[in-house]
């Protein structure tokens, strides 16, 4: 698995934490993150417990460094994908949606909806690192944006809505590209030829 990315730092600083998270994020992606306690995360950075609150300060803390960690894996497998900027919005949504259901990121995935659902029953490390995800991923859309974009953050705030609605209801049975497709063919103003 790739490490991570320059441009998503987890703010964990030393060769241990770094080993530690690395380790723990590939057992993360391969066993989800839902029943993720210390001590299974421990293990897998063959370490104690103990030592992971010691060196991440607290449980909120080891987690958060965590999603942190796995959001920098997964913006560096976008980042490998070489998206560019494709020629209008509408393009950009199917990359990224067909990206994001490859099976390569799926792993990512099933731990992004792990991570909503426990910023959904308010739970501190998961609703702050969360944000910060989104926001990031907001940011990245952004970048990759076909030029010139009149509002550059709301079109990338309006990808990213039906990104993750379409993620959503993928994990859930439904066609994510069919769905893309219905929803931009729904949301096409003939007079707004800057939108998708």
């Amino acid at each position: 698995m790739p490490e991570c990315s320059v441009r998503y730092k987890t703010g964990v600083t030393g060769l241990s934490q770094e080993t530690d998270l690395s380790r723990m994020a590939d057992h993360v992606l391969a066993h989800g993150l839902a029943g993720a306690t210390l001590r299974p995360l421990a293990r897998a950075a063959g370490t104690s417990d103990r030592m992971l609150i010691y060196r991440f300060g607290s449980k909120e803390g080891v987690i958060s460094a965590l999603l942190d960690h796995l959001a920098g894996r997964f913006t560096l497998f976008l980042d490998t994908a070489d998206i560019g900027r494709p020629a209008s919005t509408a393009e950009l949504i199917r990359e990224l949606l067909a990206l994001m259901l490859h099976p390569d990121a799926q792993p990512f995935l099933r731990v992004w909806l792990d991570t909503v659902s426990g910023a959904a029953r308010d739970t501190p490390a998961f609703r702050a690192t969360a944000a910060r995800i989104l926001l990031h991923f907001r940011g990245w859309i952004a970048a990759h944006l076909p030029q010139p974009d009149p509002d550059p953050e709301a079109t990338a705030a309006y990808c990213l809505a039906l990104l993750e609605g379409c993620v959503v209801l993928s994990a859930a049975g439904e066609p994510g590209a069919k769905l893309v497709d219905q929803a931009l063919a729904a949301l096409r103003q003939p007079e707004d030829t800057d939108r998708p």
